[in-house]
């Protein structure tokens, strides 16, 4: 601290020596009154002397045009507005007029046409009015310039004045910056060194109190809050009011048919058959890929026959009196299975022993064709429109069987009218006469009027449901455009999930139990 306190006196000496030496007195009012200045007085200085280089500038400018050295074209954007005035643009612009007149007088005329004549005397006196313009603006200019150096001078002596400089070169300004900043260091130093020397001492003498044990701490026997027993109840029963109000919520907003009351309530119509789900790794043997219609070969006792054979007995049982051998097989929207179960009635049939033809008679999309490699062979339309015979049209796709298929054939423009013609009429009608059971798969109700045609000519139609996935509305809908409903033989709910189906209960619920009847 003493070599601290020594160091601060010596640098104030130094520096008050340094301005009696130079003449400079510095009181308390008077320093503090030009720190207050000090700030403003910079921002002054600045403007006061880009204030004067600007003017400077253009005084510059017009004397060197005056001076012939440079135009007023060479003039840059920023200083334009300041030194051409609205009298030197309008004679500028007269200027420019009489030299185009000028031009296209020299082009008709000689040089010493009276027309020429007078607009070269008419250029020459505006040009003097530029020169005398000029000249008036060179001189004002020069007046607003030497008021702003005016006015820089007196800013640069405030400036001094308030630093305590006013008197001093450059040289000498610099020093007694030094040393005054060499001061200010010091007495910063010896402060913070003072402040550290009184904690210290205050740390010294604190003398600690007397203290004593009233009640040991004792461990807690377990956590105040929360409590644990209480969080998990209210977190359960919390958990089972929003599963069950979720599990209700998702069963309002399901819009399909899930259970055989709902089909029969709604449409008046019973259910023929469930078709389960199939999973594609059951389809699978001996490493080769199983198609649907032809997993009844391998598996006879899988639920997939089982389905199939209670479809045909329920088909046979809606008109016991004369047996339907021509069924239709459409649905309500696409990509519900309609062409599946279509290809499996069929083979389940001649399983049976029936000889049985399988007609595609979805025109557009014929996916019957395509599931047996016959989408590019003659076959319904050809048939129609007469240029093939039935012998070639039907192909025989498993030798052990009696299945006869009719691919869609050819492309055509109108397949309603196809599907409608007295020839279809006729095709199958003989068909009932040469085979056991004829199988009609025909586009969905919704999208064309097709199945509509075809279901007045067969003897039964057969509607595939998607299992709680096609809207109940939709069904309904489609089911009034079919216009005799006697010949809807029921429905046939495809894509069940056996796992979600138990809860509707019914035989969907006793469905592991009837497992053990089946083999696959």
């Amino acid at each position: 601290m003493v070599e601290l306190r020594q160091q601060l006196r010596e640098s104030e000496d130094a520096a008050q020596k340094f301005r009696t030496e130079h003449g400079l007195s510095r009181s308390g009012a008077t320093v503090a009154l030009n720190d207050q200045q000090l700030g403003d007085l910079n921002s002054k200085l600045i403007a006061a002397r880009t204030d004067a280089a600007e003017k400077k500038t253009r005084v510059d400018f017009l004397a060197d045009v005056a001076a012939g050295k440079k135009t007023f074209d060479s003039l840059p954007e920023s200083l334009q507005s300041a030194t051409q005035s609205g009298v030197t643009g309008a004679l500028r612009g007269r200027l420019t007029d009489a030299s185009q007149r000028e031009a296209d007088l020299l082009a008709r005329y000689n040089s010493r046409h009276p027309a020429v004549t007078n607009v070269q005397a008419e250029k020459r006196d505006i040009e003097r009015s530029i020169a005398a313009e000029t000249q008036r603006i060179v001189q004002a200019l020069k007046s607003d310039y030497t008021l702003a150096k005016a006015r820089l001078d007196a800013t640069e002596q405030a400036m001094r004045e308030a630093t305590g400089q006013g008197g001093l070169s450059n040289d000498d300004s610099i020093k007694l910056r030094e040393l005054e900043r060499t001061a200010a260091v010091n007495k910063g130093l010896f402060e913070e060194f003072l402040q550290k020397a009184k904690v210290t001492a205050e740390q010294s003498t604190f003398q600690a109190h007397e203290v004593r044990i009233i009640v040991p701490a004792q461990k807690p026997g377990g956590p105040s809050f929360p409590n644990r027993q209480r969080a998990l109840m209210a977190a359960l029963i919390a958990g089972l009011g929003l599963g069950v109000c979720g599990a209700l919520a998702l069963e309002m907003l399901s819009t399909g048919f899930t259970t055989p009351r709902q089909v029969e309530e709604l449409l008046g119509l019973p259910v023929l058959a469930s078709v389960r789900r199939m999973q594609k790794g059951k389809l699978v043997k001996d490493g080769e890929i199983i198609p649907i219609p032809f997993y009844q070969l391998h598996y006879p006792l899988s639920p997939l026959s089982e389905a199939m054979r209670t479809l045909r007995s329920s088909i046979h049982m809606s008109d016991v009196d004369q047996p339907p051998k021509v069924i239709h097989v459409t649905s309500s929207k696409p990509s519900e299975g309609k062409s599946t179960i279509a290809m499996s009635l069929a083979v389940s049939a001649a399983v049976s022993g029936l000889k049985v033809a399988l007609i595609d008679a979805d025109l557009r999309h014929p996916s019957t064709s395509r599931a047996f490699n016959l989408e590019n062979q003659k076959g319904l339309v050809d048939l129609l429109l007469g240029t093939i015979s039935s012998e070639k049209a039907f192909r025989v796709v498993q030798s052990d069987l009696q299945l006869f298929v009719l691919p869609a054939g050819s492309k055509s423009l109108n397949p309603t009218d196809l599907l409608g013609s007295e020839r279809m009429k006729q095709l199958l009608s003989g068909l009932k006469q040469t085979f056991d059971y004829v199988v009609v798969d025909t586009p969905p109700v919704g999208p064309v009027i097709d199945p509509v045609i075809v279901a007045s000519l067969a003897d039964k139609t057969i509607f595939i449901v998607e299992w709680a996935s096609t809207p109940r509305e939709l069904v309904v809908t489609t089911m009034r455009q079919l216009s005799n409903q006697k010949r809807i033989a029921g429905v046939v709910l495809n894509s069940v999930k056996q796992e979600r189906a138990k809860k509707y209960g019914g035989e969907y619920y006793y469905g592991k139990s009837y497992d053990k009847y089946y083999s696959e």
